[in-house]
């Protein structure tokens, strides 16, 4: 899954199961009500190049039912090996450089 500089993608699904997650423009989990549960699983998930990947806001906090659950596992490539972020390795969750919280850039979609 790759959101591209610029772009904004929104997680609403209960399960979202993929490789990996590389986020360059911004990803946001949406919540359709009180009682939502989004579960993200990947082998990695990476902001680069000011990135932002939100889950919640001050202004917004996820409910008491609400939950965002963030699986990071093991996937194997067909050769046996395991994939890989260039920069911080298998089962990963970060950024590649250090964004403020309050960032204006980080602003709603």
């Amino acid at each position: 899954c790759f959101v591209p500089e610029g772009e904004c993608a929104e997680l609403r699904e209960n399960l979202v199961d993929v490789e990996s997650v590389v986020i360059q423009g911004r990803l946001e989990f949406k919540f359709a009500d009180e009682n939502t549960k989004i579960k993200l699983s990947a082998g990695h998930v990476v902001a680069e190049n000011c990135g932002v990947f939100k889950i919640g806001s001050k202004e917004k906090p996820l409910k008491v039912n609400q939950y965002a659950t963030i699986w990071l596992k093991d996937v194997r490539l067909a050769d046996g090996s395991q994939l890989a972020h260039i920069n911080l390795g298998h089962r990963a969750f970060g950024a590649d450089r250090f964004l403020k919280i309050n960032d204006p850039s980080a602003n709603g979609c």
